[in-house]
C-alpha cells in the first residue's frame, strides 16, 4: 500500500452527471455559527478545485466558513466545510433570482443606481462591466438577492417585467436575434438555440460548437458578462452543429447540440495518467507541472457537458527512475488510454517504451528535443520539434518578404545564440535566388556604415541575431535610427520566441518598427476567451505559481481541451480527427502530421505574430 502514497490524486471524472464526491464520513465535525461542518487540513498540492470536488462544495462557500483564505490556501491550514446537505440549504436560500433591469433607452448606470438604491460600482461588479457604458435591451443585474429585501425588490420590479414580457424586437440593438438568424456587419447568419447548463462557460459552450467565444458573444448582445443555468444563447451555426442539427431534423428528435449525440462510444470511459515530477516532498519547488495539471484538470471539467467520463490517476515520479517504473507496474496503468508525461529524457524514454508495449497515446507537451516520436507510433508530440521549427520558420520568412531586403544585424559584442538559424535562413535564400546582406557592428553608432549601403525608398527588414533583451535594444535603436535618417525607408524587424518575455518593456517600439516573432505559442491577454480561462483558474486555483513561456496552466488547458475533445468525439478515428480538425487554442494550437509510417503524430503548427504599426497584434498559423 505504501506505493500508493505516490498518488497525488485520483479524480474520478464522472462527466456526464458531474463529480464523484469523496467519502466524508471519516472527518470530524464541529457547528460554526449554527451550520455543521467538516473539520479539514489542507493537504500539499491541494487547492479550491480538489478540496470543492472532494466536499462537493463551492470556492465561495470554503471561504464564506474560512474568511482568511480569500487569498488562497496553504499548507496544513485547518479548514471549515459546510456539509452538503448544509452546503445546499444554504445555496438554496442564497440562490433568490436577483433583480435584473432591462436598460432602455436614454438610461444611463447613474440613473438605475438611483432607482434600484445601488452604487454604480455595485452594478458594475455584479455584471462584470468594465465601464459604465451600457447599450438598449442589456439585461443587468441590480441586486445581491438579499433574501429579507426580497417583497420589497419584487414590487420594484414588477413593472419592468411586465415591459420585458413586451418588448419589441424592433427596439433591441443591432446583432439582435431573430427567427433564428442574425445579422453581424450587415452579413446574415443562420442560429441555433442553446440552454445553459450548470458550471458551463462561454468557452466551454464555444470549444463544444467548434465556434469562439467572439462568436457567441457577436450573436448575443444582450449578455450582460456573465452567464447562468438555463440561459438561452444563439450559437452561429458551424459545419460541425449543421451536421447534428440535420441528423437529428431527419429522425425527428428532439435537437440537443452535442458532439456525443451521434458517437456511438459515448458511454466508454476515458482513463488518463498525468505522471511528472512534482517534487511534493522537497518544499519551495515551483513546478509548471502542477500548473499544467490545473489547467488540464479545467480542461476535463469544460468537456463534462460533452459526456465526458474519466478516470484521472496523477503520479509524482520526484524526478527518479525506479520511481517511475514502480507506477508503471500498477495494475491500473494496463487500462489507461492516453498519458501526460514527463519532460526529462529518460523519463519520456522509458514511458515511450511501456506506451509503445501497451498501445497507449503518450503526450508529451514539454520536450522539444527528445526524438522518441521518430519510430514510435504512439507517441503525441504536442510541439513542432526543434529542427522543423526553425526550417518552416525560415521558409515563411523567405515566402513573406519576396518584396523586401533581407539584412542580418551580427552584433560582435553579444553571444548571437541564433547563429545557426541565421544561417539556415541564408541557405535557405541562395537556393531561392535572393540575395541579402549581413552588417557586423560593435556599437549602435555604427549604423551609419549600414544607412550609406542602403539605397532609398528601400523596403528592408532587420534580422536580429541574439534572443537577449540586450540584443533586442541594439536591433531596435538602429532600426530607429535608420528610420529617422531617411524617411523614404520601409524598415520592419525580424525577432525571436524569446522576445515575448519583453513585450511589456518594448511594445510601444514593437508596433512602431512593424516586429515579427516567431514561436510555438502566444496568448493574448485582450481575448475574451483568454479572459474567461484566467477567471476559472483563479477562482479555483489562484494565481497562476511558475510564470513562464508558455504558461503551463494555458498549455495543459489547450491540449486537454483538443485531445481528450478528440477521444471523446471520435474515439476508434482518434487520429483522423487531429489530422483534420481545426484548433481553437487560448496559446498553443494543433496541426498533427505523421512523419512516416512509424512515427508518432507531430504538431507542425507555429505562429508569426505581428506588431502592427496601426496598434493591431496579427497572429498568424503556420502550418
Amino acid at each position: 500500500m505504501k506505493h500508493f502514497g505516490k498518488i497525488l490524486t485520483i479524480f474520478i471524472f464522472m462527466l456526464s452527471i458531474g463529480f464523484n464526491i469523496e467519502a466524508t464520513d471519516g472527518y470530524k465535525k464541529t457547528t460554526i455559527n449554527g451550520t455543521e461542518c467538516y473539520i479539514y487540513y489542507v493537504q500539499p498540492g491541494e487547492g479550491f478545485y480538489s478540496i470543492g470536488r472532494k466536499f462537493g462544495v463551492t470556492r465561495d462557500e470554503i471561504v464564506k466558513f474560512n474568511p482568511t483564505t480569500k487569498n488562497g490556501l496553504n499548507k496544513g491550514a485547518k479548514l471549515y466545510i459546510p456539509t452538503i446537505a448544509q452546503a445546499n440549504s444554504n445555496s438554496t436560500q442564497s440562490n433568490v433570482l436577483p433583480t435584473t433591469h432591462i436598460v432602455k433607452a436614454g438610461e444611463s448606470l447613474y440613473a438605475i443606481s438611483k432607482k434600484y438604491n445601488i452604487s454604480i460600482n455595485d452594478i458594475k461588479t455584479l455584471n462584470n462591466l468594465n465601464s459604465n457604458s451600457i447599450k438598449v435591451g442589456q439585461v443587468l443585474i441590480v441586486s445581491n438577492s438579499n433574501p429579507h429585501k426580497q417583497e420589497e425588490q419584487r414590487s420594484i420590479v414588477k413593472e419592468e417585467i411586465n415591459e420585458t414580457a413586451e418588448l419589441k424586437t424592433d427596439t433591441l440593438p443591432k446583432n439582435d436575434v431573430i427567427d433564428n438568424k442574425v445579422v453581424i456587419g450587415g452579413v446574415t447568419y443562420n442560429t441555433e438555440k442553446y440552454v445553459v447548463k450548470r458550471r458551463e462557460t462561454l468557452y466551454s459552450i464555444s470549444q463544444k460548437f467548434n465556434t469562439t467565444v467572439d462568436a457567441i458573444i457577436a450573436c448575443n448582445p444582450n449578455l450582460g458578462g456573465i452567464i447562468k443555468k438555463d440561459d438561452i444563447l444563439y450559437i452561429p451555426l458551424t459545419q460541425e452543429v449543421k451536421k447534428v442539427v440535420n441528423e437529428y431534423e431527419a429522425e425527428n428528435k428532439h435537437i440537443i447540440l452535442n458532439y456525443n449525440d451521434n458517437d456511438e462510444t459515448k458511454s466508454n470511459e476515458i482513463n488518463i495518467a498525468v505522471i511528472f515530477p512534482f517534487k511534493l516532498s522537497i518544499s519551495g519547488v515551483q513546478s509548471p507541472y502542477s500548473d499544467y495539471y490545473k489547467g488540464l484538470l479545467l480542461a476535463l471539467d469544460s468537456l463534462k457537458n460533452n459526456g465526458l467520463k474519466s478516470n484521472v490517476y496523477t503520479f509524482d515520479t520526484n524526478g527518479d527512475i525506479n520511481t517511475l517504473k514502480e507506477i508503471l507496474n500498477k495494475p491500473e496503468m494496463k487500462n489507461i488510454n492516453i498519458i501526460f508525461g514527463s519532460d526529462k529524457n529518460e523519463e519520456i524514454n522509458l514511458l515511450s517504451a511501456f506506451a509503445k508495449e501497451n498501445k497507449i497515446y503518450l503526450v508529451n507537451s514539454f520536450s522539444v528535443k527528445n526524438k522518441e516520436y521518430e519510430n514510435n507510433p504512439h507517441i503525441i508530440q504536442g510541439h513542432i520539434p526543434s529542427n522543423m521549427f526553425f526550417a518552416a520558420a525560415s521558409k515563411h520568412l523567405i515566402e513573406t518578404t519576396a518584396d523586401k531586403e533581407i539584412i542580418f544585424l551580427i552584433d560582435n559584442q553579444e553571444q548571437n545564440d541564433k547563429a545557426d538559424f541565421i544561417d539556415i535562413i541564408c541557405n535557405d535564400l541562395r537556393l531561392n535566388g535572393k540575395e541579402f546582406k549581413k552588417f557586423s557592428f560593435n556599437e549602435v553608432t555604427d549604423y551609419e556604415v549600414l544607412q550609406n549601403s542602403i539605397n532609398d525608398n528601400s523596403n528592408i527588414i532587420l534580422v536580429a541575431s541574439s534572443s537577449s533583451k540586450s540584443g533586442v535594444a541594439k536591433t531596435c535603436a538602429i532600426a530607429t535610427r535608420l528610420k529617422e535618417g531617411n524617411p523614404t525607408l520601409s524598415v520592419s524587424i525580424f525577432g525571436y520566441p524569446e522576445w515575448q518575455t519583453y513585450i511589456k518593456d518594448y511594445l510601444e517600439t514593437f508596433h512602431a518598427l512593424n516586429t515579427t516573432i516567431f514561436s510555438r505559442f502566444y496568448s493574448e491577454p485582450t481575448k475574451s476567451n483568454w479572459k474567461e480561462f484566467n477567471k476559472n483558474f483563479r477562482y479555483w486555483f489562484g494565481p497562476e505559481k511558475s510564470i513562464m513561456f508558455p504558461s503551463p496552466n494555458l498549455l495543459g488547458f489547450d491540449t486537454g481541451m483538443y485531445l481528450i475533445n478528440g477521444m471523446l468525439r471520435h474515439n476508434n478515428n482518434f487520429e483522423q480527427y487531429l489530422e483534420t480538425i481545426e484548433s481553437q487554442s487560448i496559446q498553443t494550437d494543433f496541426s498533427f502530421t505523421r512523419l512516416s509510417d512509424e512515427s508518432g503524430l507531430v504538431n507542425t503548427n507555429l505562429y508569426f505574430i505581428t506588431f502592427t504599426p496601426d496598434y493591431k497584434i496579427v497572429k498568424e498559423k503556420v502550418k
